[in-house]
């Protein structure tokens, strides 16, 4: 920092930042709560297939009958049947990788078990995930003021599960991509009692399509009169939406009339609805 850059009078102050999840402790987000469940399927395993070690494997012989939807019905019973492939063990397991050979090729009933999650469980969060940070603020005596900042992550967003990122705008992030977040304001006071700011705020990745939000300010202020003009586009959060999931408002815009009286503040604000 410096109030006086190289004898120009221009003020200068910057700052990078550095930030990791291992600097607190974060949570991943909750797994729905389900039980175990059991699913039999008919798999076709020709030569040169590949099976994967603990995979479970019956001969169609352990099929009673098929449901409505197509799928299998099997034995109450099925680890009871003596006739098993050849490839698995005597529990039906797949030993070991294993790759289909003349004379194993064939229908096979493949028998998949979800385990559990119990209530409060949570996805586990990977360590070691970074994010970046630069600060810039530069001035000219009265005349301009300019603040900028940008903040990203090095990681796609879930690794940080829910390490500072708000859940309205994780649900429709995506999460296979980091998040860039930038702002910037630029202000003046060129005559006594006026002063002017134009300011932006923009994050990437928010829309499911990446799309970013963002808004934008002006205001303009003299004394005790200030007036401005607000824009966000319809991701930001000024720009809501009803009960039917209709945009409140394409141009949310607001002017402010503020009289800096005791107690006294009139604001008028301007819809142009959709």
């Amino acid at each position: 920092a410096t109030e006086n850059l190289a004898n120009t009078g221009l003020k200068l102050d910057a700052g990078l930042k550095f930030g990791s999840n291992n600097s607190w402790k974060a949570e991943g987000a909750e797994i729905p709560e389900k039980d175990e469940s059991t699913k039999y399927s008919i798999k076709k395993l020709e030569v040169g297939s590949k099976v994967k070690k603990d995979e479970i494997y019956y001969k169609k012989s352990v099929i009673v009958s098929y449901d409505a939807n197509g799928g299998i019905v099997v034995k109450a019973s099925p680890d009871n049947v003596a006739d098993k492939p050849a490839f698995t063990d005597t529990n039906f397991k797949v030993t070991a990788d294993h790759t289909i050979v003349a004379g194993e090729e064939g229908e096979y009933v493949r028998k998949v078990v979800t385990p559990a999650v119990p209530k409060g469980t949570r996805k586990s969060i990977k360590t070691n995930k970074y994010a970046i940070g630069f600060d810039l603020s530069l001035g000219y005596d009265k005349w301009v003021t300019f603040d900028f900042g940008i903040n990203a992550t090095f990681d796609k967003i879930d690794d940080f599960g829910k390490a500072g990122v708000h859940e309205d705008v994780t649900a429709g992030s995506n999460e296979n991509k980091p998040y860039l977040g930038m702002g910037f304001k630029l202000g003046s006071k060129p005559v006594e009692g006026l002063a002017l700011s134009f300011a932006m705020d923009a994050l990437a990745n928010v829309g499911t399509n990446s799309k970013p939000a963002f808004d934008l300010l002006f205001d303009a202020s003299y004394k005790w009169v200030a007036l401005g003009a607000y824009f966000g586009n319809d991701l930001s959060a000024y720009a809501g939406k009803d009960e039917n999931n209709k945009l409140l408002a394409i141009w949310p815009q607001w002017l402010p009339l503020n009289l800096m009286l005791p107690e006294i503040q009139i604001l008028l604000r301007i819809w142009h609805s959709v």
